[in-house]
């Protein structure tokens, strides 16, 4: 029966799953709905609710498939993960779930596209399930400026610009080193938003996806859709322009130039070349900086200060009291005096005992549904300062937390929840 069936398919049009990837705040959004327009389901009406002030258009996000991404991440908790993963069998229950929604969605479906920044940490999995259940993928990169991103994300969201470009970094690195040579396509934010129907049409062509007969009618859908003055933390650099900046890490520029060498020509984004430059960037990220903690992680003893305030010469006092105290400044983490201070530092201090973990059971710490928020403030509150007096409650704290942050996300949102965990 396997055999026949394989006979006979090998006449049919093969089943494909449309993977947008790349950096959140690359374009991802837009080019799921303008792939969706193409005719391609996006899996559920069970979509991630738009954001009025960041995403309004919204976001294309299938919940059904961020859950299961969630789960992931609550067991792979930093980016990379671990070689080999997807057939660990810590994520054997995520890789069910994940396997059983894709087929059953393409018992009745031809194609599929789905867009999830967190997709990117995962793209090896999400290759093996497809190949388990015959279906193609799909992959589309999304590539932009990664200042513009950085600037979005903190127009959006306040992220710090430092997590934020370490997080364009991880993002882009995965999705070029994990896509699949032989099934994706390399696609620039300018590409994305000034020449829309061309790089359509050149996506539906290179991975035989439906197109339509009435192109005039799908722009005016792409016009209706997309909002340039939603394009806020669009600089419209040239590239030259981002070559010759000097604010710019230098492994960043490396990164965003190849990509766009790599993007202008097909033949170098499927090279070897082009392979082994990549894999080499991600070795020397990791070299650099470790991989990127999903989460607040308990086991980093270091801190964090943020200073704000519109009187500078009080910002400034408080940055030389910082300063004063041994606390090293954001700005002057790259410089080589910084660099081998840490050094020195991780060379000659002595490892700290792993923080004790809370035993008590889930249950001790659930809120109560509907969620109280007074409620959260004051246990907070009342939790914080018992870790701050005893450093053994940190824990308890802890656990509070993650028992309960996708409760506060799916309540409050983002901003809300990742406040409340970090």
């Amino acid at each position: 029966m396997s055999l026949w069936q394989r006979l006979f398919n090998h006449h049919q049009q093969p089943k494909q799953a449309v993977l947008i990837l790349g950096s959140g705040r690359s374009g991802t959004s837009v080019m799921t709905k303008c792939i969706n327009l193409m005719g391609i389901s996006l899996g559920t009406d069970n979509l991630l609710a738009p954001s009025k002030k960041i995403n309004p258009k919204g976001y294309f996000e299938n919940k059904d498939v961020i859950k299961i991404h969630k789960s992931l991440g609550s067991r792979v908790r930093y980016r990379p993960a671990f070689k080999g993963y997807y057939d660990s069998p810590k994520i054997k229950k995520d890789r069910a779930d994940l396997t059983n929604y894709l087929k059953n969605f393409f018992e009745d479906e031809q194609y599929l596209a789905i867009k999830d920044p967190r997709m990117n940490d995962y793209i090896e999995l999400w290759q093996h399930v497809l190949a388990d259940i015959d279906v193609l993928p799909a992959e589309i990169v999304l590539l932009r400026n990664p200042m513009d991103v950085v600037h979005s994300n903190e127009r959006a969201w306040h992220r710090d610009t430092t997590l934020a470009m370490r997080q364009w970094q991880v993002r882009t690195l995965l999705s070029l080193r994990d896509s699949d040579r032989t099934h994706r396509i390399l696609v620039t934010y300018e590409d994305l938003f000034g020449q829309t129907l061309t790089t359509l049409k050149r996506i539906a062509t290179q991975f035989d996806l439906p197109w339509t007969d009435d192109e005039a009618a799908l722009q005016a859908k792409i016009d209706d859709f997309i909002d340039p003055a939603l394009q806020k933390s669009d600089s419209g650099e040239s590239l030259a322009d981002f070559e010759a900046r000097t604010d710019v890490e230098p492994d960043v520029k490396a990164l965003y130039l190849l990509g766009r060498q790599a993007a202008a020509d097909p033949d170098f984004f499927a090279s070897e070349e082009f392979q082994q430059k990549i894999d080499e960037m991600t070795d020397q990220y990791l070299a650099d900086y470790g991989a990127l903690y999903r989460d607040f992680n308990a086991k980093i003893n270091s801190k964090t200060f943020f200073v704000f305030g519109e009187d500078q010469a009080q910002v400034d006092q408080v940055n030389d009291i910082l300063r004063a105290n041994q606390v090293i400044m954001a700005g002057q983490l790259a410089t080589p005096a910084t660099q081998a201070t840490l050094k020195a530092f991780v060379a000659t201090e002595p490892t700290k005992a792993d923080q004790s973990t809370d035993s008590k059971p889930d249950e001790t710490f659930k809120l109560r549904t509907p969620i109280d928020f007074q409620e959260v403030a004051g246990t907070l509150t009342a939790l914080c300062e018992q870790a701050s007096q005893d450093s053994t409650k940190q824990a308890t704290l802890n656990h509070f937390v993650s028992v309960n942050y996708d409760e506060i996300l799916n309540v409050k949102g983002d901003q809300y929840a990742n406040s409340v965990r970090n």
